[in-house]
């Protein structure tokens, strides 16, 4: 017969009570009270996690804005690399690790990305599975939260959006790019979405090298060119054949 210790109650009771962070805290000083030998190694790989984890708690104010995930938690079994995705993965891994080198000499350089195609091709899910390759935890901003009617929020929410990340290394992915990198001077485009493309403009060019940053859009044409102009590799993401589907 096995019987709960203190830390496995509390931790159980925390979570049942919907307390997730003090959950953490009582697995941690779990893990960091491990004495047996054979669970070093375990209670050592989970307590890093769970700090990485803690690291990205995001504060409140972006909650209903970005979700974020850790490396370890992307199924990667489930992912099907196309053979013409390759180069991509590829460039992107080998940019990434050149700024990190750049990095050192003090000079700035931000791996950027930009998938484009038609809806469902898999654009996101690429993304995803670039920050898994290199590491990184993945930020996904949610457009329905980023968005907002009142004059000037929807920039003051991306300055929020980049003062986060940019302390600590990850890849942002910003879906549907065309919803705030609209060209500016079109009829579709009003004033407060050209300030906001020159704000999102403004934002790139202050990152860090640490960070990879990667847009996705199924409206390409519709791009600010300056904005365009900031991504490093631009690629089409095209849909999976019928011959890659039955693979």
């Amino acid at each position: 017969v096995l019987f709960l210790n203190n830390y496995e109650r509390w931790i159980i009771q925390s979570l049942c009570e919907g307390r997730e962070d003090q959950a953490t805290r009582y697995a941690k000083m779990y893990l960091q009270s491990c004495k047996t030998q054979k669970d070093q190694v375990f209670c050592q790989q989970m307590l890093e996690r769970l700090e990485q984890k803690e690291q990205f708690n995001i504060p409140a104010n972006l909650q209903d804005i970005l979700m974020v995930s850790m490396p370890d938690e992307y199924r990667v079994n489930r992912f099907f690399l196309r053979e013409r995705d390759k180069s991509l993965i590829d460039g992107a891994l080998k940019t990434y690790q050149a700024a990190k080198t750049l990095e050192e000499a003090g000079i700035s350089y931000v791996p950027t990305v930009l998938l484009h195609g038609t809806s469902g091709c898999g654009k996101t899910e690429l993304a995803r599975y670039i920050a898994y390759k290199v590491g990184l935890p993945f930020v996904y901003v949610r457009f329905s939260g980023l968005i907002n009617s009142l004059l000037g929020k929807t920039a003051q929410n991306l300055n929020l959006i980049f003062q986060f990340v940019r302390k600590l290394p990850c890849v942002l992915c910003f879906d549907e790019m065309d919803a705030i990198g609209i060209a500016r001077g079109t009829q579709a485009e009003m004033g407060e979405l050209g300030r906001i493309v020159i704000s999102m403009m403004q934002e790139l060019d202050n990152m860090p090298n640490s960070n990879i940053i990667i847009g996705t859009t199924n409206r390409f044409d519709q791009l600010d060119a300056a904005l365009v102009r900031r991504f490093n590799f631009i690629e089409e993401v095209l849909p999976m054949s019928q011959k890659e589907c039955l693979t």
